[in-house]
């Protein structure tokens, strides 16, 4: 993973402060080679609280 990425099962997350929209979000994702995390399964969604601590951050949800 680069700089400033947190590797876990061989995915890369990256948690960024920058506020914006969802389209906004996806463009910056997509300057960096990378795309907005889909947290499907309960492990990834669990390592990502524990990777933002008590930091806030947003979550696109869909149902």
């Amino acid at each position: 993973c680069p700089d400033d990425w947190v590797g876990y099962r061989n995915v890369c997350y990256y948690l960024s402060r920058e506020e914006g929209s969802w389209e906004w979000s996806q463009e910056q994702c997509s300057s960096l080679g990378a795309s907005l995390a889909v947290l499907r399964r309960r492990w990834e969604l669990e390592f990502v609280f524990r990777l933002k601590g008590n930091d806030d951050y947003w979550v696109g949800l869909q149902r």
